[in-house]
């Protein structure tokens, strides 16, 4: 019997101090709950990494439209000089190349990504397209050739010709290394001569050739 009395007097001399360890423990938890110290600091943490990866992706995105829209410029560009030129000799190919690197807003150790072709073709009976000209800049674009029978009978006719200028540019990402894959920049546009049916190449009538490397925008050599 004393046993057990005293196993009762120990339990109730246990409560009240479980009861204010169980107390204090809640009163613990409650302050803690309230507390806001140090919220925003946690939230600044969590948010960052994607705000950070947002900001940067709108860098490369701006900066990859202006590499487009470059690209588009300086293609109409080439073109364009090509057209008013009746026979274009290696001077003038070297000036048109020179002219449209100089258009272009990148880095000069940046002109060996730029490829072009410049194609003049002359209409001939049946909507047959005949090349009477070509001039490549490092390299030609690589890739399928150019098919002159999406030009179109209405712009390349019998007895007139077509200047078909293109260019081809590897943008390299200062960001995001996994998008350039997805960035080989592309531009075509086919104009018409502006002084002459034709843009001839050569002045025996053959077909004129010129391969040409750039090693930086006002350095042209064919």
């Amino acid at each position: 019997m004393k046993i057990i009395e005293n196993i009762k007097s120990c339990s109730a001399l246990k409560a009240p101090a479980l009861h204010r360890v169980s107390s204090t423990f809640a009163q613990k938890v409650k302050t803690f709950r309230a507390n806001k110290d140090g919220i925003a600091a946690v939230e600044f943490a969590l948010l960052s990494p994607v705000m950070i990866a947002l900001y940067f992706g709108l860098v490369e995105i701006s900066m990859i439209i202006q590499a487009d829209k470059s690209v588009s410029f300086s293609t109409n560009i080439a073109g364009d000089l090509t057209t008013q030129i009746t026979n274009v000799e290696r001077d003038d190919i070297i000036d048109i190349f020179q002219g449209t690197l100089s258009t272009m807003v990148i880095k000069d150790e940046d002109i060996q990504d730029v490829r072009m072709e410049i194609i003049s073709y002359r209409g001939l009976p049946g909507d047959v397209a005949e090349e009477v000209g070509r001039a490549t800049l490092n390299g030609g674009l690589i890739g399928a050739a150019y098919d002159p029978s999406t030009i179109g009978h209405r712009l390349l006719t019998e007895g007139s010709g077509a200047v078909v200028a293109r260019m081809q540019y590897q943008y390299e990402s200062v960001t995001y290394k996994f998008v350039e894959q997805f960035t080989n920049l592309e531009e075509t546009f086919v104009l018409k001569p502006r002084n002459s049916p034709e843009v001839l190449f050569s002045t025996d009538g053959s077909i004129g050739t010129y391969a040409c490397t750039a090693t930086n925008s006002i350095s042209v050599s064919c």
